[in-house]
């Protein structure tokens, strides 16, 4: 009971750090904004390339960035690249994936001058940000050798990399097409750690091992003992594999989820189904057909639109239903199905703004 006591004590210490430290972020980034409405040369006076990156990153945290600042503040950093460390690169990437704008090539180009001096933590980070840079950006990368020289680092220094940053080397090789044997190196250091990855973690690692068809598994058995405390984001991935053996389109993979892992996903599927979104209550309309459970799931996807219309969009809504007759013939959905279409109905002024279903 100590025990307990003061780790519980300890988190609640660490809690309240959190707290003080993220109101003093917000404090300092209201700072900054308001000097910089009133003084946009405040950029030129910030003379650490990281020390600008970073409050961007902070200011995107709690704000929007606006494009004028962003544009300012490229200006000013790219003014300096040359000079800029490894980290400020690599922070510099992330602040660009994180605000979904292309970053320069001069700046990926600096980087692959200096990655060899990034330590593997701040590699890992890379490799997982790298993706978020789009196709053009990604294939830049690949012709100045970025990529490889990273994942040599991580391949490396494998056996020190802890859970979180094994996740985030492969996540992000599994997207960038890396090499599968060196994916395969990454995953055998991760099985060895599987029981201390996070919930949502371990059932993204599930998926891409599944899809890779590497032949060191993932204990379903420690998933089963995390999936109660999975967001519907985690189980959307293991609904996706179950979907994938349904379909038998699977086709790197002979690998196949268990019967009792299928059960325990679908059964936490529908205590959670209200945390999904539109596109996924679909997956799940498809997972569960055929089932026993697809009347309960059934009863689930009624109350979800129900509780969902003042937000669900028609294309939405039709969506469900699409899904509905495709995979579920039954008198329960065709009662669902009936209670959806009502709304449409009656907010349609004409015969033509109802949907041709």
């Amino acid at each position: 009971r100590m025990s307990f006591a003061s780790s519980f004590t300890s988190n609640l210490e660490k809690a309240k750090g959190l707290d003080i430290n993220k109101r003093v972020m917000q404090r300092k980034v209201n700072e900054f904004l308001q000097s910089y409405n009133k003084d946009p040369s405040i950029l030129n006076r910030m003379k650490e390339g990281y020390q600008l990156i970073c409050m961007l990153q902070n200011i995107s945290k709690y704000h929007t960035l606006s494009p004028e600042l962003l544009k300012e503040a490229e200006k000013h950093i790219m003014s300096k690249v040359s000079g800029l460390e490894a980290e400020e690169l690599l922070e510099m990437i992330v602040l660009y994936v994180i605000e979904s704008k292309p970053i320069p090539k001069q700046a990926i180009y600096e980087l692959s001058t200096k990655i060899l001096l990034l330590e593997h933590k701040k590699v890992a980070r890379f490799l997982y940000f790298a993706p978020g840079l789009g196709s053009e950006r990604v294939n830049y990368m690949k012709e100045l050798e970025i990529l490889k020289d990273a994942v040599k680092i991580v391949l490396e220094e494998v056996l020190s990399l802890d859970e979180s940053e094994l996740y985030m080397t492969i996540t992000g090789c599994a997207e960038l097409g890396v090499d599968m044997s060196a994916l395969e190196k990454l995953f055998a250091a991760a099985v060895e750690k599987e029981v201390y990855f996070t919930p949502y973690q371990l059932a993204k690692l599930y998926r891409v091992w599944y899809k890779k068809g590497f032949a060191r598994k993932f204990s379903e058995e420690n998933i089963m003992k995390k999936i109660e405390s999975m967001s519907y984001a985690g189980l959307s991935f293991l609904l996706q594999c179950i979907i994938d053996d349904s379909r038998h389109k699977e086709s790197l993979t002979t690998n196949k989820v268990s019967e009792e892992l299928k059960k325990e996903v679908m059964q936490e599927v529908i205590k959670k189904l209200d945390e999904a979104s539109v596109h996924d209550v679909c997956k799940a309309i498809e997972c569960f057909s055929g089932s026993e459970l697809a009347s309960e799931l059934a009863a689930k996807v009624q109350k979800y639109l129900k509780e969902h219309k003042a937000v669900i969009t028609q294309k939405q809504l039709m969506e469900v239903i699409g899904c509905m007759e495709k995979y579920n013939k039954n008198s329960i959905y065709t009662k669902v199905i009936i209670e959806c279409l009502l709304p449409i109905m009656e907010k349609a002024s004409r015969i033509d703004e109802l949907p041709k279903k």
